[in-house]
């Protein structure tokens, strides 16, 4: 299946007022949501029930966790500095494109964009950033994990199984660096397995949603950068008063003394 199509609409077993209130209650991603994180949210999910809804929840809370550490659930969003200063930044392969983070899962190499493209049938080696639009972002970051293909045999199943509950190791799936981030994941992970609980409904899965559905806005597609404080504004210049406008003020205070 590729990530620009499915053969029926994603069905999602997760009631998405109960998720989304549960989500904003435990401030899991601050405590508001901006409509970016809201479709984001929302594009995960979808994306799970369009690849096969997991018997496992777990899978499903650390892809979104992974998605906000990595992009802050922005599927259109590039890695800081566009890969200066590492090996994948510099232009590859026959179209001399580069192959720096993109999207959920920061997908970066060549070869990595390659496999991508042979597995959700988009062309990423030729044009890279169709890697940022949302769901086919959606669709790299769930395979990948499911599959084990970011980082060779780190797939969900091997953290998170009927034997193993490893939110901290699961950190390998998409980078090594446990002892930095793993904790810091599974903290998100926890909480939004939580939510995901609180709103599980299996029935849900058996109806199928409306398959007209509005079009989404399109993404806007941005750096990931620190955000900077607005300026203050400058205080409004009085207008200069006219003639009569001056006489006026002149006798009110004279009429004042």
């Amino acid at each position: 299946m590729t990530a620009s199509a499915a053969s029926a609409p994603a069905r999602v077993p997760i009631n998405r007022t109960l998720f989304f209130d549960r989500i904003r209650a435990c401030g899991v991603f601050g405590p508001t949501l901006s409509q970016t994180e809201v479709d984001g949210l929302n594009g995960l999910l979808d994306a799970w029930g369009e690849q096969g809804w997991p018997a496992d929840l777990r899978w499903v809370a650390y892809t979104i966790a992974t998605a906000w550490h990595e992009a802050r659930l922005n599927g259109a969003i590039r890695e800081y500095g566009r890969g200066a200063g590492h090996d994948y930044g510099r232009p590859a392969g026959p179209y001399g494109q580069v192959y720096y983070g993109r999207s959920f899962s920061q997908l970066t190499w060549l070869d990595n964009y390659q496999k991508f493209s042979k597995l959700i049938g988009v062309d990423l080696v030729k044009e890279p950033d169709l890697a940022l639009d949302p769901t086919t972002g959606a669709a790299i970051l769930i395979i990948g994990s499911r599959d084990g293909l970011f980082r060779a045999g780190k797939s969900l199943g091997r953290f998170f199984s009927a034997t193993v509950d490893d939110p901290i190791g699961a950190r390998d799936i998409i980078n090594g660096d446990i002892t930095k981030n793993g904790a810091l994941v599974a903290g998100y992970h926890a909480k939004v397995l939580g939510c995901l609980k609180a709103a599980y409904q299996p029935a849900l899965a058996d109806i199928a949603p409306p398959i007209a559905k509005p079009a989404p806005s399109a993404a806007v597609i941005i750096d990931k950068i620190d955000p900077q404080p607005l300026p203050t504004p400058k205080p409004a210049t009085p207008a200069p008063l006219g003639f009569w406008a001056r006489l006026g003020a002149l006798i009110r205070r004279t009429d004042a003394s």
